[in-house]
Parts: C-alpha cells; sequence; structure tokens
C-alpha cells in the first residue's frame, strides 16, 4: 500500500505527532487519590470526640477492676481515665493507615435494626487486627454509633497479650487482657469504667 504524500511530510506528520504525545497535560494525583479514597468511618475522631465529651461533662468515673471472681471498684479522675481510655486511639486508626491496611465488610441485622461495620487488618505486623463500628439506622437517614469494639494483640518472644476492647458511646468502656506467658496457664484481667449506668 502506498501512503499519499512525499516520504518529508510523511516524517514531519510523525515528529508532530510524537511531539504532541510527549507534551500531556499533568495527571491531578491528588485530585485522583481524593476520588479512591475509601469511605471509612472515622474511628479514630470518633473516639477523639468520645473522650472529649467526658472531658467536658461533669460526671464521675466509677472503675471496676475484677481479677479471677475478685472485684475492686473505686473513683477515678481524669488522669487515670485518659490512661486507660488511650488503649482506644491507637496509631493504626491514623486515617492514610487505616484506609491502605484495613478492609471494611458490612452486615445488617433485621432483628435489632442495626448495621455492623468491620475493619480488619491485612498488615500481619500491625498490633491492632479488628474494628467493629456498630451503629442504628436514625428517621433521618443518619446512623447512630452505639459502641465501637476493638481486639489488639502483643506478640513477644515469651508472651502473648489479647486485649479486647469495648466502648459503649457516652456510657462507658471495658478492657479485657488476656496475658499468656510461654509454658504457663493464661492470665485474665478486667477493667470496666463507668460515667452513665442508664441501660447498662
Amino acid at each position: 500500500m502506498k501512503y499519499p504524500g512525499s516520504p518529508l511530510a510523511i516524517s514531519m506528520i510523525m515528529v508532530i505527532v510524537f511531539s504532541c504525545s510527549n507534551n500531556k497535560q499533568p495527571v491531578n494525583t491528588k485530585a485522583k487519590d481524593e476520588e479512591t479514597r475509601k469511605n471509612y468511618f472515622p474511628v479514630l475522631d470518633y473516639m477523639k470526640s468520645e473522650i472529649g465529651y467526658v472531658d467536658s461533662t461533669p460526671i464521675a468515673l466509677l472503675k471496676y477492676d475484677i481479677r479471677d471472681t475478685h472485684t475492686d471498684s473505686n473513683f477515678i479522675k481524669r488522669p487515670e481515665f485518659h490512661e486507660l481510655a488511650k488503649e482506644f486511639i491507637p496509631a493504626e486508626l491514623d486515617s492514610p493507615y487505616f484506609q491502605q491496611h484495613f478492609t471494611e465488610s458490612s452486615f445488617f441485622d433485621q432483628t435489632s435494626k442495626s448495621i455492623t461495620f468491620t475493619y480488619s487488618s491485612t498488615d500481619s505486623t500491625s498490633g491492632l487486627h479488628r474494628v467493629d463500628v456498630l451503629a442504628s439506622p436514625q428517621s433521618d437517614g443518619s446512623s447512630k454509633v452505639k459502641s465501637i469494639y476493638m481486639e489488639k494483640t502483643i506478640d513477644k518472644k515469651d508472651i502473648f497479650i489479647l486485649k479486647k476492647l469495648y466502648w459503649v458511646s457516652q456510657k462507658s468502656f471495658f478492657i479485657i487482657i488476656i496475658t499468656h506467658p510461654s509454658g504457663q496457664n493464661p492470665v485474665t484481667q478486667q477493667i470496666k469504667v463507668v460515667w452513665d449506668n442508664s441501660d447498662q
């Protein structure tokens, strides 16, 4: 097949096409990142707001310390509350890491009319493995968070620690710590802090 035009003209066209293909407009990567950002529930922001609620409300904080069948209870001050509550704001909840290393699934319970969002870690080195957000749909189309559940582990050479964390919105939190030293029976400690006893 013969092409119309002289070899020089064809060569000029090839140069122009090649030049245009190498002068494409730069891609707006920031806008692209915004488009692909996952619409995960902002667990970290929510937990900080819950802690802020306790700080801003004049309420008593009652702590229960349960070991085996023995329970001690006493009122605590804000510094001890913060020391315990920081378990619920691990570094893994920071938005970029959370969106990159956690997958989301959801389940709607017809009986309780509530929805659970489960976030599972894909990073085997992460201490935080699971986050459950339990919410109930509202009449205005929004959802109200009822509780947050987390599971964390610390795996060292001679000891394995499992922490189960449960936060009831504007009411209380519960921490279960299972410590399993190598070659020994596991030891369980339970800590509960309450500031609203209604509907407990």
